[in-house]
C-alpha cells in the first residue's frame, strides 16, 4: 500500500524540507525530509500495518521506527 506523508510549516519560521518527490519510492530507514522549529508532520499508513510510535512521540528520522509493514 501507499504511504502519505503531509508536513506544514510552523507559523513563525517555515522549516520544511523535503528530500524525495511525489510518488517517489523510498527504502526502509531512508530520509524523506526535514521538519523543524514548530513544524509538524502527520502520517496515513495502510490498514494493515501494526504501529509502533504513539502521537505525541518524538521521532527521528533514520532511527525510529513508527510501524511495522
Amino acid at each position: 500500500g501507499y504511504i502519505i506523508v503531509e508536513r506544514w510549516g510552523g507559523l513563525l519560521a517555515r522549516s520544511v524540507q523535503t528530500f524525495v518527490t511525489i510518488w517517489s519510492e523510498v527504502s526502509k530507514g531512508q530520509i524523506v525530509g526535514r521538519i523543524l522549529l514548530g513544524s509538524h508532520a502527520s502520517i496515513t499508513l495502510p490498514q494493515h500495518v501494526i504501529i509502533s510510535a504513539k502521537v505525541g512521540d518524538h521521532v527521528i528520522a533514520g532511527e525510529t521506527i513508527i510501524a511495522y509493514l
